[in-house]
């Protein structure tokens, strides 16, 4: 419960910053930092319990909310992407940081292609060109860079959090 109480606290300033100052700012014309998706990733690497799926319903929800694109677009990008993450990182590969790299890549790639995907099947027009790739590819790496950051953070609140029990 204080897992969706955390995300019910954060995720909401975080859309409202995403969605108001951040496009305002100079380095959106070189990469997209996706504020919602480096939370939402984060929290699934670090927080190892299912209930963590609960962030990415959260956070795409607000940033459906706030956003001009289709209703349920990123809800169901961030699912995908928050089950790749908790998928990867079970309990015996959690404290793994080459591991954390790569979801943390791939869960941002993951993102952002079945985003890409869902917005070109309800016939928004995309455009795939090389410059668009670069674009592509320059979010993903600030934004998986940003992960690793700021995980530590996060594993040690959700290591406060979540205690696992013993059986005995």
């Amino acid at each position: 419960m204080k897992n969706i109480t955390i995300g019910l606290i954060l995720l909401p300033i975080s859309a409202i910053l995403q969605s108001s100052l951040l496009p305002y700012s100079d380095w959106q014309d070189i990469f997209k930092l996706d504020l919602i998706l480096i939370l939402t990733l984060t929290w699934n690497i670090a927080y190892r319990n299912n209930t963590s799926m609960y962030w990415a319903l959260i956070g795409g929800l607000m940033t459906d909310t706030l956003s001009v694109n289709y209703f349920g677009t990123n809800v169901i990008s961030l699912l995908f992407a928050s089950m790749l993450a908790n998928v990867v990182n079970t309990k015996v590969w959690s404290n793994h940081i080459g591991l954390n790299i790569l979801t943390s890549i791939v869960g941002c790639t993951v993102y952002y292609i079945t985003y890409l995907i869902v917005l070109s099947a309800t016939g928004f027009t995309i455009n795939w060109t090389n410059a668009q790739m670069i674009f592509l590819t320059r979010s993903i790496l600030v934004n998986a860079s940003l992960i690793i950051l700021i995980l530590p953070i996060m594993k040690i609140l959700s290591n406060t959090i979540y205690q696992p029990r013993i059986k005995i």
